[in-house]
C-alpha cells in the first residue's frame, strides 16, 4: 500500500504526464488494440475447439469426456476479454469546465 504522500505524488506524476502527452497517457492506460484482439481471438479458438470436441465426445457417447470438454468451453468463455468501448477523455474537458 502507498502512504497518503506517496499517492499524491503519484497523482501529480499522473496528472503532469497527462497534460504534457495525453496520447502517451491513454496507451498506458490501456492496452494495444492488437494486443487484445490476439488474446481475444486465442479465447476464442479455445472456445470453438472445446465445444466441438464436446459434441464429438457426446456423439460417441462418450459422456464424462463430453461434460468435461463443455465445462472447458464454459469457463473460458466466462473469462475471456470483454469487448469494451474505447474510453474518452470526456472527464478531462468536464474537469477543465469546472476549473475555468
Amino acid at each position: 500500500m502507498l502512504t497518503g504522500r506517496e499517492r499524491r505524488a503519484l497523482q501529480r506524476i499522473e496528472q503532469q504526464i497527462l497534460g504534457d502527452d495525453p496520447q502517451f497517457a491513454a496507451s498506458m492506460k490501456h492496452p494495444s488494440n492488437r494486443s487484445d484482439r490476439w488474446g481475444r481471438r486465442g479465447y476464442d479458438a479455445i472456445i470453438a475447439v472445446a465445444a466441438l470436441s464436446a459434441m464429438l465426445c457426446l456423439a460417441l457417447s462418450l459422456v464424462g469426456a463430453g461434460v468435461v470438454a463443455a465445462l472447458l468451453a464454459a469457463a473460458t468463455f466466462y473469462r475471456r476479454p470483454r469487448h469494451r468501448p474505447p474510453r474518452t477523455d470526456r472527464w478531462r474537458s468536464r474537469r477543465r469546465r469546472t476549473k475555468r
